[in-house]
C-alpha cells in the first residue's frame, strides 16, 4: 500500500473513531493505542483480521475503509450496479415475508363497486357451486403494500414530492436514514397486528413510530398477543 494510500485509510479511521478515545478504540479492537495511532495517522496499515472487526464494529464497508469506494454503510445499495437477479430476490424476499403481495384483482373490483355505489349481485345457485367462479384473480403486474411500515414510507414519498420536490429529496436524506435501525419485518406472523393495535397509522412523529417498531420487534408473538389484547382491553374500558 502506498504512502497516499494510507493517508486515505488513516483519514476515514479517524473519521470513524473521532467520538471515542484512542484507549477506547483499541479496548474494542483488542490491540494497542500505539497501533490505533499509526493506523489514524498514516503509519501503518491494520491487519487484515483488524479491518475485518472495524467493518463489523462500525457497519462500514472493507472498500470504503481501504479508500476503493465513496459507499460508506455496509448496508448501502448500489442500485447502478444492481442486475436483474439481485432485483428479483429482493421483491421475491418482501413476497416471502408478506411485505408485498400480488394484488387479488376479484377485490379490487369489488371494491370498486362499494365505492361508486355499485349493487352486490348475489350468485345463483349453480354458480355458488361452482368452485372456479370464485377464485380469486391474481394480476403480477399488481403488487399491493402489506407492510405497515414500508407503506408508511411511501406514502410520505408521494405526499411530500405532491408538495415539492426538493422537499422530498430532503425528507429521503434527512429522515429516511433513520429508518436504517429497523429490520424489514416479517408479516407472516402478527407484527402488523401489533401496530394497527397501537394506532400505528396514526402516529405523527416519526421517531415515535421507529421506537414501536423496535419495541415490537424484540418481543416474541406471544409477547406480542399479550401486548395486542392488552390494548384492546384498554380501549375497551375507554369506550373506544
Amino acid at each position: 500500500m502506498t504512502d497516499e494510500e494510507k493517508k486515505v485509510m488513516g483519514s476515514r479511521l479517524t473519521e470513524l473513531f473521532d467520538k471515542e478515545t484512542q484507549a477506547e478504540t483499541a479496548k474494542k479492537l483488542h490491540t494497542t493505542q500505539s497501533n490505533v495511532s499509526k493506523w489514524i495517522n498514516g503509519q501503518s496499515v491494520p491487519p487484515t483480521e483488524i479491518i475485518y472487526n472495524i467493518s463489523q464494529s462500525y457497519r462500514v464497508s472493507v472498500d470504503w475503509i481501504l479508500g476503493l469506494s465513496d459507499k460508506k454503510d455496509v448496508h448501502d445499495i448500489i442500485y447502478e450496479q444492481m442486475n436483474y437477479e439481485q432485483a428479483f430476490r429482493m421483491i421475491d424476499r418482501l413476497l416471502a415475508y408478506r411485505n408485498l403481495s400480488l394484488a387479488n384483482l376479484t377485490e379490487i373490483h369489488d371494491d370498486m363497486e362499494r365505492k361508486h355505489g355499485g349493487e352486490w349481485k348475489e350468485a345463483d345457485e349453480e354458480e355458488e357451486r361452482d368452485e372456479e367462479s370464485h377464485k380469486p384473480e391474481y394480476d403480477s403486474d399488481y403488487i399491493k403494500i402489506n407492510d405497515r411500515l414500508l407503506s408508511y414510507l411511501f406514502r410520505r414519498r408521494m405526499q411530500t414530492e405532491a408538495i415539492d420536490e426538493e422537499i422530498m429529496v430532503l425528507w429521503r436524506e434527512s429522515k429516511l436514514p433513520g429508518f436504517k435501525k429497523l429490520r424489514v419485518m416479517d408479516n407472516t406472523g402478527n407484527m402488523g397486528e401489533a401496530l394497527d393495535a397501537m394506532n400505528w397509522p396514526q402516529f405523527n412523529n416519526e421517531g415515535d413510530g421507529i421506537s414501536n417498531v423496535s419495541e415490537l420487534e424484540k418481543m416474541t408473538e406471544e409477547e406480542r398477543y399479550d401486548k395486542i389484547e392488552k390494548i384492546r382491553e384498554g380501549k375497551k374500558k375507554d369506550g373506544k
